[in-house]
């Protein structure tokens, strides 16, 4: 069978029905309009070539949902390989379809191997742009914001740049960063974004900022002027909602923590050590405003790495509680700064801090981990003072109190439910919500214990155990858990961590483990490995005057 752009193959005995090929052949030819004309214009296949070759669409029992290309005599074609069940998928044709016209680009040759991240990214954004009420899988990347932008973890699921991009300069800006013919040793993304649109790397980290601070509240326009924002809020949920028994939305906002014991007179706070944002990983901390107070002020002070490049974007967004009436501050720069912010009583307000190293820094896929190694990647801890304002977890000057159903622990200062033994030790942040936690177990740092066992070892980090009504993890012997992204028990229910393992960093975890460090995707074929430094100068940190 073949369309316009199309040619449709199946092999006798394949169960897909005449009409449900044509109906793909007719979707997929709407793309293709879509795709090519308005409003996107994304630079046509073979456009600089007078021969033309139809993208081939194998239909095929076993074949799951890939797409691609492949080359024959020095001529790039665009393939699909397809399960019959794919002809009524429209996202997932549009997807695939997608990578068959990546696969007719240069790419990205300095990005690691055909796994990098912007490949998945990009063919989930190009269907946005007709579905335009999907938003896919994209809150992982509201779910995680601290991830370096590009994470592997959320590589289908992080395309809100790339929108907020188009935004400010057009479809355009997104469909060179694949066209552009950059030189053989600059085919990164970034490289080739810069390089297409004449940026720096402090142009891009602006850019970067400014999505940032837009993400408070999703302030995004399509072309026509109306509000996609809109779409993003209902998706997502709003940022001022809590998370309820969305386990996995617990990370949104940042919660900082006490310099020093002086905090109460002082007012300076830190970030915690784990939740430090990664390059153009962001965080956004609530500040609870003073009674009265018509101004907040912050002092900043970021924590300058040997080696590094320490940089950062941060500002303020002031907005109602709905979300739809932004009032934005400068956005600052640099390693020191003070910025003073007039609001209104009535309005909600956020610090936003981006890591924007100064010298460009490149993440390269890794195909053990599925992704760079976590510790191998800084993360940009950070320092504020504040004036009119106290930072979620302090308003009015005081701890915030425990979760209902729990109290301050005795061994440790955090929250957990009365029965706790007293061998267990809680930290002051930490959280004991649900599970059974016994023996000498230590829940430190954010940690925070939902559902599952945990008999032994540390649980630290930002660690989720488990999911509320859902599933759990485990944690037994001398096992540490270090985790910095979605629950554990998200991927693979009723894991085990034990022996001396250590799970650290951007964890998908879908086997349990006995021994060695694992970070990344940690898999039943993954040995992990003895040890893993970290880059990240480790707290305590100093105050500048």
């Amino acid at each position: 069978m073949e369309s316009e752009h199309f040619a449709i193959y199946w092999p006798e005995g394949t169960s897909i029905t005449e009409a449900d090929a044509e109906l793909a052949a007719n979707t997929l030819e709407g793309i293709w309009d879509k795709y090519f004309g308005a409003p996107l214009f994304f630079p046509e296949p073979y456009c600089s070539s007078s021969e033309k070759w139809k993208a081939a669409v194998h239909f095929d029992d076993d074949f799951p949902l890939w797409g691609g290309g492949w080359a024959r005599n020095g001529i790039d074609y665009m393939g699909m390989w397809i399960g019959p069940g794919a002809a009524k998928d429209a996202w997932g044709l549009a997807h695939e379809f997608m990578h068959g016209v990546q696969s007719t680009t240069q790419g990205f040759s300095g990005c690691g191997e055909a796994g990098c991240w912007i490949y998945e990214s990009h063919a989930n954004w190009m269907p946005h742009q007709i579905y335009r009420d999907d938003v896919h899988c994209s809150e992982m990347l509201v779910n995680a914001p601290h991830l370096y932008y590009g994470s592997s973890r959320n590589r289908y699921c992080n395309w809100q740049f790339f929108e907020f991009l188009k935004d400010k300069h057009c479809p355009s800006a997104v469909n060179e960063m694949w066209s552009y013919d950059a030189p053989p040793n600059e085919r990164d993304p970034w490289q080739k974004l810069m390089l297409s649109r004449g940026w720096d790397i402090e142009t891009l980290n602006d850019l970067f900022g400014e999505w940032a601070m837009h993400n408070v509240t999703w302030d995004y326009r399509n072309p026509d002027g109306t509000d996609q924002g809109e779409v993003y809020r209902q998706k997502y949920g709003r940022i001022n909602e809590p998370p309820g028994p969305r386990t996995e939305r617990r990370l949104r906002l940042a919660q900082v923590e006490n310099l020093d014991e002086h905090w109460a007179e002082n007012r300076r706070f830190v970030s915690p050590f784990y939740w430090a944002p990664q390059r153009w990983g962001y965080n956004l901390v609530r500040l609870y405003p003073e009674r009265g107070a018509s101004s907040v002020t912050v002092r900043f002070r970021g924590v300058v790495q040997p080696s590094a490049n320490s940089g950062w974007r941060w500002g303020l967004v002031a907005t109602n509680g709905s979300l739809t009436a932004p009032q934005y501050s400068e956005l600052q720069a640099g390693a020191e700064g003070e910025l003073s912010f007039c609001i209104d009583g009535d309005e909600e307000l956020y610090l936003v801090v981006l890591a924007a190293p100064t010298l460009y820094q490149p993440i390269s896929w890794d195909r053990e981990a599925d992704g760079q190694a976590y510790p191998s990647i800084y993360r940009y801890p950070y320092m504020i003072e504040l004036q009119g304002a106290w930072p979620q977890g302090f308003e009015g000057g005081q701890r915030s109190a425990c979760p209902a159903g729990t109290v301050r622990h005795s061994n440790g200062g955090g929250c957990a439910p009365a029965a706790t033994a007293a061998t267990v030790y809680v930290g002051p942040y930490a959280k004991i919500l649900g599970g059974e936690v016994s023996g000498d177990a230590r829940i430190e740092d954010h940690a925070t214990v939902v559902s599952g066992t945990v008999s032994g070892g540390t649980v630290g980090a930002l660690s989720l155990i488990g999911v509320e009504n859902r599933a759990s993890f485990n944690v037994i012997d001398k096992a540490v858990v270090q985790s910095v992204f979605y629950p554990l028990g998200w991927f693979a229910n009723d894991l085990t961590a034990s022996g001396d393992a250590r799970l650290l960093g951007d964890l998908e975890v879908h086997s349990s483990k006995s021994a060695n460090t694992h970070y990344g995707l940690v898999s039943d074929e993954g040995l992990g490995v003895p040890y893993a430094d970290e880059l990240t100068v480790e707290p305590p940190y100093q105050w500048r005057d």
